[in-house]
């Protein structure tokens, strides 16, 4: 009898394999129900049905009913392109009710963001969605997250279409079961109790940072030190991140139901909230504000780049919350964070605060949690104790880092307690001195009157000569500025009475052109000269537009006898440095005059300026005769020129000295050859130019 209890079982299972395989080449692999009721604890369907990979994870159900689903292997898929979510994975599942009853199962994925069942009935396809991603607001106890209730009629054949969709990466490798109801119940169960005491050490740690958080809330109300405010804003942030974990382990559904789409952002969110308020708690603690500048500053620009990772995310909550590319801003966030989190704390290991050995024993202690917990979840060497999974040793960093500051807090209550009696204690020590000092204060103040008094008197007769002093000095340079505007009005009407015998000379030798030229020329120059002796200082480049103008009208004058040549330094902005008025004029007229006039070759003029520093150095450079010719030539002209144009500008030279304290210089260097014979002068005027 019991080898017929193990015969029947045996042959529906070998039954069942073969009708598998032969069925490969329909169009759907068909599962018996026999096969699924003969199973102790389901039946694995992840490499018995046929799959189809839709690489554009666009293709709707009308679509992928046309195409060819062949057997894929998914045992490797957390190694494959399968895992980063860029992929969508169709299922065809075909199972026949070989019984006169109705058939009910649930069918069972591991966690994926969505999970589409289409059952076709009647010649239409009956959809139902489940999965993490998968907003669900009528959530109960009894739903299946990952699964669904399935009903195949008796004597009947059901086909079912799967799709499997994640938003950015697997959590384990894809696996597809069975179970009847009983099995599912009983596998629901042992899910349940293996979490248990999971669930039991994240209440507790949940609990405690609750605890932490009104605790710190009551402190504040009693002391108003808004150290606390921050530090409680801290553990919330902290709260929420570890309640989002337990509902990634536990498989549990508190805001995902709602709003699954916050789930993927919420860490780096949170994290971003959480290290603000860590920031600013650290420079409440420490007081980085009075004496660590550098410090206040790294933390002024970190809150600013964590104020960017929120509201970046907070965008991609709104805009795009499922696109696969986050999963690298997610990536570069986490960095950000972290990294800030290690420059804070290098800052704080160097702070010369005693109170700053809470921060670092706190902050090493999340770190340690957090690197370990990290390398657990990486390295794959998970333990086998559920107390002993990668979070807790996060949660465990977590719970260390408040109690450290939990005790710095204390610490700096007591501290501030501690000043403020000694500033009591002061206070009343201070009040007795004063008491004493005002006596003393009243017995010397009459002296100090008569002294302060006589002092005064002092004061206000030497700011008295002061004053008589500077109003003499304004009338002095008032008087020398006046002097100056006579001598420019003695160079106008010597300059103009120059050109007019120019222009007649012309006029007489029948040249109307020339004269025309000239004259043109000359009103412009007039009109410049004019505008230019109306202020005390004009722009370089009005003093060498007039140049160029005399230049160009006494070569008029001498049929061309002569070239010139202005040259500018790059550094020089000739627009806003400015000089006194009709200053080189003067020279270029004696260099002409003198050198030039006489001389019977190609005779040319160099003007160059030139800058260092703050002294402008004018050139007035000339191929001429030389002076000591045009001595012995006794010029009858040259000699007016001279004793009139030099000799005005000369004293021009030496008021302005005297009016800005400058010391504008002139040099007369004679150009003499090996052979003794002059071939021309250089002037070289430097000028001091004010700021």
């Amino acid at each position: 009898m019991g080898y017929k209890k193990c015969f029947l079982p045996g042959f529906i299972l070998i039954f069942s394999v073969c009708s598998l395989r032969v069925a490969l080449a329909q169009s759907a692999i068909t599962t018996n129900t026999n096969l699924i009721m003969a199973s102790t604890d389901g039946v694995d369907l992840t490499n018995s049905c046929l799959a189809f990979i839709d690489s554009s994870k666009n293709l709707v159900l009308s679509q992928i009913i046309d195409k060819q689903f062949v057997p894929i292997d998914f045992s490797e898929a957390m190694n494959s392109s399968f895992a980063y979510g860029k992929q969508n994975i169709w299922y065809k599942i075909s199972i026949q009710n070989t019984s006169a009853d109705t058939f009910e199962a649930v069918l069972l994925s591991n966690r994926c963001d969505i999970i589409n069942l289409y059952a076709e009935k009647n010649g239409y396809f009956m959809e139902a969605k489940a999965g993490f991603g998968y907003p669900d607001k009528k959530h109960t106890k009894n739903a299946i997250p990952y699964g669904f209730k399935i009903t195949i009629a008796p004597s009947g054949t059901q086909i079912y279409y799967l799709k499997l969709e994640n938003f950015f990466k697997l959590i384990q490798n894809i696996k597809l079961k069975i179970y009847t109801p009983a099995q599912y119940e009983q596998f629901n169960s042992q899910e349940e109790r293996s979490r248990s005491t999971f669930l039991i050490f994240q209440s507790c740690f949940l609990a405690c940072m609750l605890f932490m958080f009104l605790f710190t809330i009551l402190q504040f109300s009693s002391n108003y030190y808004r150290g606390y405010v921050y530090y409680a804003v801290f553990i919330l942030a902290n709260f929420f991140i570890f309640l989002r974990l337990l509902e990634f382990n536990a498989n549990l559904r508190f805001i995902t139901a709602w709003f699954p789409q916050f789930f993927y952002c919420f860490e780096n969110l949170l994290t971003a909230v959480g290290l603000i308020f860590y920031l600013k708690f650290v420079e409440y603690f420490l007081e980085t504000h009075l004496n660590q500048k550098y410090f206040q500053k790294f933390i002024t620009i970190a809150v600013r780049v964590l104020v960017l990772v929120i509201a970046n995310d907070l965008a991609l909550i709104y805009i795009r919350p499922y696109e696969v590319n986050n999963i690298t801003i997610f990536a570069v966030e986490k960095f950000i964070n972290y990294s800030i989190l290690l420059a804070a704390l290098i800052q704080v290991f160097f702070s010369q605060s005693i109170l700053a050995r809470y921060i670092i024993m706190g902050t090493l202690s999340l770190f340690l949690g957090i690197i370990y917990a990290t390398y657990l979840a990486f390295s794959q060497t998970f333990l086998t104790s559920a107390i002993m999974i990668p979070s807790n040793f996060a949660e465990t960093g977590v719970i260390l880092e408040i109690l450290f500051f939990s005790v710095g807090l204390g610490h700096k209550s007591r501290v501030i307690e501690r000043e403020k009696t000694r500033a009591q204690e002061q206070l009343i020590m201070q009040l007795k001195e004063n008491q004493k000092l005002q006596l003393q204060m009243n017995e010397q103040l009459e002296v100090q009157v008569n002294k302060r008094t006589d002092e005064v008197l002092r004061i206000n007769k030497h700011y008295e000569e002061q004053r008589i002093q500077q109003i003499q000095s304004d009338f002095q340079k008032k008087i020398i500025e006046t002097e100056m505007a006579a001598l420019r009005a003695q160079m106008n009407p010597h300059f103009i009475f120059n050109c007019l015998n120019s222009i007649n000379l012309f006029i007489l030798k029948s040249k109307p052109d020339i004269a025309s030229d000239y004259l043109t020329k000359f009103s412009r120059l007039i009109r410049l000269v004019l505008d230019n002796s109306r202020t005390k200082l004009v722009p370089l480049s009005n003093e060498i537009t007039a140049i160029q103008l005399y230049i160009e009208m006494e070569a008029l004058r001498f049929a061309h006898k002569f070239g010139y040549e202005i040259i500018v330094d790059e550094n020089i902005d000739i627009m806003d440095t400015e000089i006194p008025p009709m200053l080189l004029q003067p020279y270029v007229e004696n260099a002409i005059w003198h050198g030039l006039m006489q001389y019977n070759g190609d005779g040319k003029i160099t003007l160059s300026f030139s800058m260092k520093g703050n002294i402008l150095t004018a050139s007035i450079d000339d191929n001429g005769i030389g002076r000591d010719l045009a001595q012995r030539l006794k010029s009858k002209t040259a000699i007016e020129h001279k004793s009139l144009g030099m000799k005005v500008t000369a004293e021009r030279i030496d008021m302005i000295n005297r009016i800005y304290d400058t010391k504008a210089t002139v040099v007369i260097i004679d150009k003499v050859g090996d052979t003794g014979v002059a071939f021309g002068t250089t002037v070289k005027i430097e000028i001091p130019l004010k700021t």
